[in-house]
């Protein structure tokens, strides 16, 4: 769903260390023993406000900037477990759920035996970004890496059921210049039954579709699991028998209504179709005759309203997909959402604030790890 504003609640004349120590009780200063992370940021020369983008206000007014870097600080609600962050002394961000009469927020590290970070870099794969989404609307980093950490609680699944890479539905529905001029190239002038800026989406993400094995990997897959995000909401597709007869995708949206059928499923449609070429040799008409995909909408739990948990929705029925797939046993669209819906009901643990800090967790001790 689409992210709610933040409020920043900062006063220049208080010492937030010390409101924060305060907090802790007997915590002890937080400028001495709260861990951090160096971040690349951006230095308003005009306001002198450092943030990790610039933001869009300086932008309009094309006030000069400067590369800076800062020291990148997590914390977590005192009541509500919400996250939040800071950059270096500046103010604390809180979510719109989090109400400023919340108690301060106590620093995440103080739970987390991670001395090694003091001072460390955010590494390419981390991310500082991909943190900061973590109180907020999930990024593709954050989804990509707690989908990888689920594909590996299931190693019976690698040969039969494909994660495909976040960014994938990304390129497929926003294809760049270059998959735009190779389509034109392809297929200008000619009938197409696939809408062309569709069609360079597909060509666009070849170089993803040999990483997963290649387009007869992939089309035999029994499912593809498809992380989707349009319209800034996160949705999770899931394909079965992709590019076979009597195929069929299940959608699973935790906000019924920003994702349509031509939002979702077209794009795919266009995938599997460019596949089925490369694999057959066929034509692009043959392909797409040939494609027997039918789409449905599963029944499953909706997120608040005015939340930005869409994220962790999708991690979670990724999860429970896995939990219960049979790949031995013959399966329909009609059977398996009853058999979704049959699930237990997500709790907060599952999709709130403490599902937020247990990512938060396992991505930095995983980096401390690397380090």
């Amino acid at each position: 769903m689409q992210p709610q504003a933040v409020d920043l609640m900062h006063d220049p004349d208080e010492d937030l260390d010390a409101q924060d120590a305060s907090a802790l009780g007997d915590g002890g200063d937080v400028g001495k023993s709260c861990d951090f992370v160096m971040a690349p940021a951006h230095r308003c020369v005009t306001c002198s406000i450092t943030e990790l983008d610039v933001r869009a206000s300086c932008k309009a007014a094309g006030h000069p900037t400067a590369r800076a870097t800062v020291q990148l600080r997590f914390y977590s609600c005192g009541k509500c477990g919400n996250l939040t962050h800071r950059v270096n002394t500046g103010p604390l961000r809180f979510a719109k759920s989090c109400c400023k009469e919340h108690s301060m927020p106590l620093p995440l590290p103080h739970h987390l035996p991670l001395p090694a970070l003091k001072g460390a870099c955010v590494s390419d794969e981390v991310g500082a970004r991909a943190l900061v989404s973590l109180s907020g609307m999930l990024n593709d980093e954050i989804i990509g890496s707690s989908l990888d950490h689920t594909h590996a609680r299931f190693p019976q699944l690698h040969d039969k059921v494909l994660f495909i890479n976040p960014f994938l539905f990304q390129k497929l529905r926003e294809p760049d210049d270059a998959a735009k001029a190779a389509a034109s190239a392809r297929y200008g002038g000619q009938r197409v039954p696939v809408p062309m800026t569709l069609l360079a989406g597909a060509l666009g993400v070849q170089r993803w579709t040999r990483r997963l094995g290649g387009a007869a990997t992939v089309l035999n897959a029994q499912w593809l699991v498809v992380p989707m995000c349009a319209k800034a909401h996160w949705t999770l597709g899931l394909i079965a028998r992709p590019g076979r007869p009597g195929s069929f995708m299940i959608h699973l949206d935790s906000y019924m209504g920003l994702h349509t059928e031509a939002v979702v499923a077209a794009p795919l449609r266009a995938w599997l179709t460019c596949m089925i070429v490369e694999r057959d040799g066929c034509s692009l008409d043959t392909a797409w005759q040939s494609l027997d995909m039918s789409y449905e909408v599963c029944a499953v739990q909706q997120q608040p309203n005015g939340s930005v948990d869409c994220g962790l929705f999708l991690c979670e029925f990724a999860s429970r997909f896995c939990d219960m797939v049979d790949l031995n046993e013959p399966f329909t669209a009609g059977a398996f959402k009853a058999q979704f819906a049959q699930l237990p009901t997500l709790s907060p643990h599952d999709v709130g604030a403490p599902a937020r800090t247990a990512m938060y967790k396992a991505i930095l001790s995983a980096h401390a790890e690397a380090a």
